[in-house]
């Protein structure tokens, strides 16, 4: 069974006081005690593990509310009403590996998801991944790309550039050559445009990511002070925008998807199940329904399911209307002989 893509295309209170203020007309009352005891300081820490829920060990080892998700992990950001720590969407603490889950279960993103919802990646590589996405090494699965902040969230033969939040090959003074792009060098491991403004022109300094540039700039939303976000484009911290509504809105590299209101990746991206072009690679279907798939200009996508004498299979490619005469689905048997076709709906009676 195969499809064909289209071409491009936040106490407040009140409290009744009447009858302590007539009793003291008519008499002299003692100044009432202020019943608000003094917060005082916050609860001291070391790290935030000695912090209530949520809430941070400043740089004065105090626990308090977030002001920046670069306070929190990883997958978890600054809520922009509560200030806390929360799990970012898509992000959960169920399972750190797949042997957590139940069989047939596989461990994302902290969350135990069924097969047909999971991207892998068995190399260990980003490159097995969708754009956006890396490999969890681990678990052999895709998750979110969240950058790192520090070199345990990378993969081997990489190092983290706290300043970027990005995983960077790791480079030696004997391999920078290789490694490192022009202009650069090898400092503590990681290729950098400067280590000090000195390094720079006139007028510029050195950014936290040892790159030279007009000031300190955001490289992600997490440099930011809620509800700030990082401008990629500029590297200034900006009020949150607003959904795009055209390709303008975003990056040059993005489009921009109007029913979502979000800027996608330009080039059209693999889904979970590739590579699976052809009869040899075809995905084995186990559930009724796989959502959120895509064909890319002139893809063709196999998936294999075993039938029995007399079994019904319908195939109904959910995509739009308008698109119908350039999508074909065909079923066929396992010498590659069409057995029925159609193009968002076909129909088979197994012989």
């Amino acid at each position: 069974m195969s499809a064909r893509a289209p071409r491009p295309s936040r106490w407040p209170f009140a409290t009744a006081a009447l009858g302590l203020a007539q009793v003291c007309a008519l008499a002299a009352c003692p100044k009432p005690a202020d019943s608000t005891p003094d917060a005082g300081r916050p609860p001291p820490c070391e790290s935030r593990a000695d912090c209530p829920a949520g809430k941070v060990c400043t740089a004065d080892k105090f626990c308090d509310d977030c002001a920046s998700s670069g306070q929190c992990s990883l997958k978890e950001q600054c809520s922009a009403t509560s200030y806390s720590c929360e799990l970012r969407d898509g992000w959960g603490i169920a399972c750190t590996t797949n042997s957590e889950c139940q069989a047939g279960a596989w461990c994302v993103q902290g969350l135990c998801k069924d097969r047909s919802l999971v991207s892998l990646c068995p190399g260990g590589t980003k490159a097995e991944c969708p754009q956006g996405d890396r490999c969890n090494t681990v678990n052999t699965v895709c998750e979110e790309d969240l950058g790192c902040t520090a070199d345990a969230d990378c993969g081997a033969g990489e190092v983290c550039n706290v300043g970027s939040h990005a995983c960077v090959p790791r480079c030696t003074a004997e391999t920078q050559a290789d490694v490192c792009a022009g202009g650069e060098k090898c400092v503590a491991e990681r290729c950098v445009q400067c280590e000090t403004a000195a390094d720079c022109g006139v007028g510029l300094v050195c950014d936290a990511a040892g790159r030279c540039a007009s000031s300190q700039r955001c490289y992600q939303d997490r440099d930011c002070k809620v509800p700030l976000v990082c401008h990629a484009q500029t590297g200034s911290c900006v009020a949150k925008l607003p959904p795009c509504i055209s390709d303008e809105n975003c990056g040059l590299d993005q489009r921009c998807s109007v029913g979502t209101g979000k800027c996608v990746p330009r080039t059209c991206q693999p889904d979970r199940y590739e590579p699976n072009e052809d009869p040899a690679h075809a995905y084995g279907v186990a559930a009724a329904r796989y959502p959120n798939l895509t064909l890319c200009q002139n893809d063709v996508d196999f998936f294999s399911l075993p039938l029995a004498r007399g079994d019904q299979l319908g195939v109904n490619v959910d995509a739009d209307p308008f698109s119908e005469n350039a999508f074909s689905a065909v079923v066929k048997d396992s010498t590659g002989r069409t057995l029925s076709a159609g193009k968002l709906l076909v129909s088979y009676v197994a012989s």
